[in-house]
């Protein structure tokens, strides 16, 4: 698998998107709380919102250079106190992973009170989260796009004959051990195991796909959707992934699999912050936030 490439088009939409449905108020928000060392990137707003998504910046740069980046972003917010200039100034030297999930934390936020308007914006929004089997088909091939989400639910599902699995990191001890107990266990499934190098081919071969929705915010996202045309259903699914849909829908994601992280939890996530500067901030997130929601394209 070569170097990723990020690309800023499709956050650019959504960008875009979500400015245009927050009618008035937006000039009133500003960055309160920026966290960029851990494994997910954090902003929250004056208003409670928050926004997270995976930080390719810390696997890629290190916590040390994010703290760093921390420091110099916050001395822009004076004059520019959403980051909207910054982070969307093409001229700006900063790390292309910390900008592409500083981008995406900053949009989850500023959606938080768009959801509400789901059906004037012509998607529908459920709580809980979204069934494979409602989606699937006798004899589907289902590729899944990062180790984890919707894999065990594509293995067990009995209209599935076969799982693509593409993920960067499966040659990792713990990557490599998990696939061999799920072949053991689903041993009349064909699972085929990718470090990504084929996914526009696995892609142009499945009905399903579901990606995770950290290639969002590594800027993957575009890629893949120009493979997945001809799938029934394109699922965008993790915590990465609650941004106001509506641009994604337009690009080819039918459906989103994500979690909601209410205003509430903040005192949890800053205590674990503090508590743990180099701590897996993955899987507190896995632990602590349950509150599933789906979004689906009308």
């Amino acid at each position: 698998m070569g170097k990723l490439t990020t690309d800023f088009s499709l956050l650019n939409q959504c960008k875009a998107n979500i400015l245009d449905n927050h009618t008035a108020g937006i000039d009133s928000y500003h960055i309160t709380d920026l966290i960029l060392d851990q494994t997910f990137s954090i902003v929250r707003l004056n208003t409670g919102w928050i926004g997270i998504s995976m930080n390719y910046g810390v696997i890629e740069g290190g916590r040390e250079k994010m703290r760093q980046e921390t420091q110099r972003l916050k001395n822009f917010l004076e004059k520019d106190p959403l980051l909207l200039k910054q982070l969307w100034d093409e001229d700006m030297v900063v790390n292309p992973f910390l900008k592409c999930t500083l981008q995406t934390s900053l949009l989850s936020a500023l959606s938080y009170p768009l959801f509400e308007m789901s059906d004037a914006a012509g998607f529908k929004m459920k709580l809980g989260g979204l069934s494979l089997a409602g989606l699937t088909q006798p004899g589907d091939a289902v590729t899944v796009i990062g180790l984890g989400g919707y894999l065990h639910s594509a293995l067990k599902n009995p209209d599935v004959r076969r799982v693509f699995l593409a993920d960067l990191y499966l040659e990792r001890p713990h990557a490599i051990q998990e696939i061999e107990q799920l072949r053991k266990r689903h041993p009349d499934k064909e699972l085929l195991v990718s470090d990504g190098s084929e996914n526009e081919s696995i892609l142009r071969q499945s009905q399903i796909a579901c990606i995770t929705a950290s290639s969002l915010s590594n800027g993957t996202l575009p890629s893949f959707l120009a493979s997945t045309r001809n799938c029934r259903a394109t699922i965008l699914q993790g915590k990465s992934g609650n941004v106001f849909p509506t641009a994604l829908f337009r690009a080819g994601i039918t459906h989103v699999t994500t979690y909601m992280i209410r205003p509430e939890s903040w005192h949890l996530i800053q205590k674990q912050c503090l508590d743990h500067p180099d701590g897996d901030f993955s899987t507190f997130v896995d632990a602590h936030f349950h509150d599933s929601v789906s979004y689906a394209a009308k």
